[in-house]
Order: C-alpha cells, then sequence, then structure tokens
C-alpha cells in the first residue's frame, strides 16, 4: 500500500517536471531572443560582426532560429515522455539518457558564463546572476524529472515481480 502511494507521488512528479522540462525549454528561447536584442554588441563580437553585413545578418538569424528550433525539439520529446511515462504509459529510457546529456551541457554552458564574471559591470553582474538563478532552476526540475523516472521504473518493476509470486 505505501509502496503504492509512493509511486503515485513520483508518477505525478514526472508529469509535472516532464511539463516544467518543456516550458523551462521556452525560457532558453526567451533568454537567447533577449540576449539579441538587449546585448547586440556582444553577440555581434561573438559572430565576428556579421550582424553588420544584411546578407550575413539573414544566416545568422536562420542558423539561430534552427538552433532554437532544435533545443524546443529536445525539451519538447523529453518532457512529453516524462508525462508520457508518468501516465503510466511505458517509455524507453533514451529519454532519461538525452536529459542527462542536456544537463550536463547546460550546466557546462552555465559554469562557462559564470567564468565571465570577472572585470564585469554591477549590471552585467546582477543580469547574469539572474540568468544563472532560473538556470538553476531549470537544472532542479531536470533532475527531479531523471530522479522520478528512476524511481517510477523500479517501483513499477518492484511491484511487477510481487505480482508475479
Amino acid at each position: 500500500m505505501q509502496e503504492d502511494r509512493t509511486l503515485i507521488k513520483f508518477k505525478d512528479s514526472l508529469i509535472v517536471s516532464g511539463t516544467g522540462v518543456m516550458v523551462f525549454g521556452f525560457w532558453v528561447v526567451i533568454k537567447s531572443v533577449l540576449m539579441l536584442v538587449f546585448q547586440r554588441g556582444e553577440v555581434n563580437e561573438l559572430v565576428d560582426h556579421a550582424l553588420d553585413d544584411p546578407e550575413e545578418r539573414k544566416y545568422i538569424y536562420l542558423v539561430m532560429v534552427i538552433i532554437l528550433v532544435i533545443i524546443i525539439g529536445i525539451r519538447s520529446y523529453i518532457g512529453l515522455s516524462a508525462r508520457a511515462d508518468g501516465f503510466g504509459r511505458k517509455k524507453s529510457m533514451v529519454y532519461v539518457i538525452v536529459a542527462v546529456a542536456v544537463l550536463i551541457f547546460e550546466v557546462w554552458a552555465t559554469i562557462d558564463s559564470l567564468s565571465k564574471f570577472d572585470g564585469s559591470s554591477f549590471d552585467d553582474i546582477m543580469d547574469r546572476s539572474i540568468e544563472v538563478l532560473v538556470d538553476i532552476t531549470t537544472y532542479i526540475v531536470m533532475i527531479q524529472m531523471i530522479i522520478s523516472s528512476i524511481a517510477v521504473r523500479y517501483l513499477r518493476r518492484k511491484k511487477s515481480e510481487a505480482s508475479h509470486e
């Protein structure tokens, strides 16, 4: 009986965190657009001043849109798979593996972003601090989803073994 309650708790957590993973995927898009609008000079330096040339600007924007669509696609895959798993439709562990890979990459990107704090102005430090706080929240949601997925699998297997005995 207690295991059933625990399973339900982890399934609910999997559904909620799966939704969170998708919602925070849109945060990545919003953050990228805001960065392009408010930090155009820094972005322009990163792409060797390609934003100054109208012809190259089209290609930069196209590449950005493609990358953002891929990010939304991956996060939607992870989130929808987690939700399906939480609703009882068995999914393979692929989405969990993809989630771990995304988490590792995003943590690495945050650490890299933190290395740019040296010599920054107070406003830049505040802006990046807020970004990092939101990013950490996304990591917590992703970690919760991964833990819930593993727990649901374990409890389902345990329940299935108990019913066969």
